[in-house]
Parts: C-alpha cells; structure tokens; sequence
C-alpha cells in the first residue's frame, strides 16, 4: 500500500466499491463513508491526502462540509462527484475550495486523471500532497 490516504463519502455503496477498486488498483489507502457525519468522524482520525465527496448525503450536503475540510487539510485533494452536472454546485464546490466536480457516471480514467492533475498542481506550487 501507499502512504497516500483517500477517503470516499457516498452513500451509494456501488460508488464506494467501484472507487475503492480503481484506487487500491493504484495502492491508495481507501475508506469510505455513507454520511457526511460518518466521514468527518473519519476525516478526524486520518491524515487525509485525497477526498471524494458526494453532493447529495443523507444527513446534508457534501458542500457544506468542503470549506472545513480545505481548513484542516489545506493540502489534500478534493474531488467532488455528483450525479448531476449542476453549474451551481460545481461553482460553489470549487469556490469552496474543491479541485474538481465531475459528474457520475465516471470512468476510472477520470477518477486517475483527477488525482493526476491535482498531484501537478501541488507539485507545480511546491507542496507535497500530504
């Protein structure tokens, strides 16, 4: 496994899974959770490198919860994912402080090239993803 740690918060179980194999493929670290409470009880525990995040939770809006995320880990990679492509979410989502908003249904290309782009433009600031 790699030192990196991603943390996936969707409550569809088939994103979960179908992100968990992509980046395990790829020796991330992976957990997930189906609540925005249940993943900032994790995002608590971990050092966070990477974050997907689903819009429409159960107990909220995963926007809500970007700012505070981006406040503890001004570092990690935040990918939000959505079923919708909504200008305003993603506008809020990348105001907020989001990397990138990409709308399911998604390939594993595009969950790679995500985290690929992110990793240039820490790189290119100087700072290391973690």
């Amino acid at each position: 496994m790699s030192d990196y740690y991603v943390l996936i918060i969707d409550d569809e179980e088939d994103i979960c899974k179908l992100l968990t194999i992509a980046l395990e493929k790829k020796n991330f670290n992976v957990s997930s959770a189906n609540t925005i409470k249940e993943g900032l009880n994790l995002i608590n525990q971990i050092t966070l490198d990477y974050l997907f995040l689903d819009v429409n939770l159960p107990d909220g809006s995963g926007l809500d919860i970007i700012a505070s995320v981006r406040k503890k880990y001004s570092k990690a990679g935040i990918v939000v994912i959505s079923a919708y492509d909504n200008a305003k979410d993603k506008s809020i989502a990348l105001r907020n402080g989001a990397d990138f908003y990409i709308s399911k249904p998604f390939n594993n290309e595009t969950i790679y090239n995500s985290i690929s782009n992110i990793d240039k433009k820490n790189n290119a600031l100087g700072i290391n993803p973690n």
